[in-house]
């Protein structure tokens, strides 16, 4: 039987019908399965940049519906051994299929409008933080060996000057630089799933937590105004960077990161560039080309002056924790604040007498603030702690900086960081009263003549060595020929103490305590009648005399340490010469930077805090 055309037609349109239901069906079926993927347009692009890629929908047959699965980084610092790991370690962990290098400037527009997760700015700060640490770490001469090598194999890359070139080059630099110890930031993918995300969460959440995300502020050059995690209240600002915080009960504590400046650059290559006509070349020059990239890198919008050596030795300073030293058997000695730093004599196992004379500082001096107007306020008992705090530091403390490397700042671990072993007036009477001491002796120990005869070495070759102005002239860096001589009389005097353990039967320690002992309470130590006139080279008479204060304590030294084994009184004075020499070779290699420091109760918390 044949149909005929208007049956056809009717069949036809009966089939449209019949399949247009059928995709209306589809589609309803499609759309409510869909519907089911809670989360997912909160893991779109818009709101995770580049990181949008990796999310996912997983069926869940059982459920007959669509998980969201998207992935977030997880921020942490990791600390590396000699034995195990080469410095500087990439920012990112096995998996970089996230990472592209200035990527997130491509969502700034939509981060202005609020869409865009802050943390992904975050990871762009610390991302660039890293290689601009990289770069001046690594010595002139490793840095050119690896642009040689590229230059070999013909790598191409779009330009020369910028710091986009540079992520790419990691591995090569890594292996050019020496094994050491150092901490730097770890990003690690994590993939997570949104039916585990609170109702009150709008955004994926990047993880940290209190430790680390305390040191990585401080890095990006915040002070932490307000530090209290357990109350979901933290606060940071400093270097155009603001962290504020909210605290959500299901979750705890999410942090907010915001950057104003960077909006400046909407649109635009932000990478630092050298100046016009100072090219990447493989001549002679070389070394003067990569020193004024450096230069040009690290004074981009203040970088240099933000940045900190990263070891774990600078990140427990961010916590008041000044690190111990155990090749000579120095613990870690907590010293922010005032409650801390009388711990810490206690600890030392100073007198009563010290204590006392910490009050009557405490009593005529309550009246003095702080040398950072505005910011922060001493009360009396952190004054009580400049009385011998700055001392302690360096002479506890081991050297953080790297060799071969210029860089040299560290976060002060207490609001009184300056002492007689920093300012010119420690240095130059030191050398003065050194002098007469030699001059008034027969018989003088090798030990201190080697002292005086370095001493002088280093003053009349490097002005920075007596003069902390000029020691600061370029904030965040020194020469790198006065940092090497210093740190090699540094390491000259730990091996002294080695050897004089030995042969006194007595610790580094000990020496330690016996030099806090009788120096503590200064400028109020007791004075003995002396004829001998004072001579202050037109200096600060305060400064000064503090330091001649120091050299008539030297019999009291003696006597204390004739009292705990050490009978000879010319190994005392050797050892304690040694000792304040090694003091102002500490604070030559080191620049430390004040500000807050965060609650020690919070050093090695793994305490979780989300950034939003």
């Amino acid at each position: 039987m044949v149909m005929s055309d208007a049956q056809a037609n009717l069949a036809a349109a009966a089939l449209a019908i019949a399949l247009v239901a059928l995709l209306t069906t589809l589609t309803q079926l499609l759309q409510s399965s869909f519907t089911t993927a809670e989360g997912y347009r909160r893991c779109q692009g818009s709101v995770l940049g580049p990181w949008a890629k990796h999310t996912r929908l997983r069926w869940r047959f059982r459920e007959f519906r669509f998980e969201t699965r998207f992935t977030v980084p997880v921020i942490t610092i990791r600390n590396h051994s000699p034995a195990s790991d080469v410095w500087p370690k990439r920012v990112w962990g096995k998996d970089q299929s996230v990472r592209e290098p200035q990527v997130h400037k491509r969502f700034m527009k939509l981060w202005i409008y609020d869409e865009t997760v802050s943390w992904l700015l975050f990871l762009g700060a610390v991302e660039n933080s890293s290689l601009v640490t990289l770069l001046g770490m690594v010595p002139n001469s490793h840095l050119i060996a690896v642009l040689r090598r590229m230059f070999d194999r013909r790598e191409q890359f779009p330009d020369r000057t910028g710091l986009s070139h540079l992520a790419r080059w990691e591995d090569q630099v890594n292996a050019l630089f020496p094994p050491t110890s150092c901490s730097t930031v770890e990003i690690t993918p994590r993939e997570r799933s949104w039916d585990f995300v609170p109702s009150d969460v709008i955004r994926p959440l990047a993880l940290s937590n209190v430790t680390d995300i305390g040191i990585i502020g401080r890095r990006l050059g915040m002070k932490w105004i307000e530090f209290r995690p357990s109350d979901g209240i933290m606060k940071a600002e400093g270097g155009g960077r603001v962290f504020t915080s909210t605290y959500v009960r299901s979750v705890g504590t999410i942090l907010h990161y915001l950057n104003p400046g960077e909006q400046k650059d909407v649109g635009g290559n932000t990478s630092p560039r050298p100046p016009p006509g100072s090219p990447l070349y493989w001549d002679d020059g070389a070394n003067v080309a990569i020193s004024t990239m450096k230069t040009a890198l690290l004074d981009e919008d203040g970088f240099g002056r933000r940045l900190y050596i990263p070891r774990p030795e600078a990140d427990k300073m961010c916590f008041g924790i000044l690190p111990g030293y155990a090749v000579l058997g120095v613990p870690d000695l907590h010293v922010a604040n005032d409650e801390e730093a009388l711990k810490t004599m206690r600890r030392l196992k100073c007198s009563s007498n010290a204590m006392a004379r910490l009050k009557i500082v405490a009593e005529k001096n309550d009246h003095w603030t702080s040398g950072f107007p505005g910011e922060l306020t001493w009360s009396p008992l952190v004054h009580m702690a400049h009385a011998f705090v700055p001392d302690l530091i360096a002479m506890a403390a081991p050297v953080i900086r790297f060799r071969d490397s210029q860089f040299i700042q560290v976060p002060a671990p207490a609001l009184s960081h300056h002492g007689l072993t920093y300012e010119r007036e420690g240095f130059k009477i030191f050398h003065h009263k050194l002098q007469q001491y030699i001059e008034g002796k027969e018989d003088v120990s090798p030990q201190i003549h080697w002292v005086l005869q370095r001493y002088e070495q280093l003053r009349d070759q490097f002005p920075e060595w007596e003069d902390e102005d000029a020691a600061n002239l370029h904030g965040y860096f020194r020469p790198l020929e006065l940092l090497e001589q210093v740190h090699d009389r540094w390491d000259d005097t730990t091996q002294y103490f080695k050897e004089w353990e030995t042969r006194t039967k007595a610790s580094y320690v000990m020496l330690l305590t016996c030099h806090v002992e009788h120096t503590a309470g200064w400028p109020h130590l007791p004075r003995y009648v002396t004829e001998e006139p004072r001579e202050y080279f037109d200096l600060n008479a305060w400064f000064a005399d503090g330091m001649y204060d120091y050299f008539e304590q030297l019999p009291n030294m003696v006597e204390y340490m004739r009292d705990r084994g050490v009978e000879d009184g010319a190994l005392v004075e050797e050892a304690w010469f040694t000792l304040m020499f090694r003091a102002f070779c500490w604070h030559r290699l080191h620049r430390m930077v004040p500000g807050p420091t965060i609650p020690s109760v919070y050093y090695g918390s793994k305490m979780p805090v989300y950034l939003g």
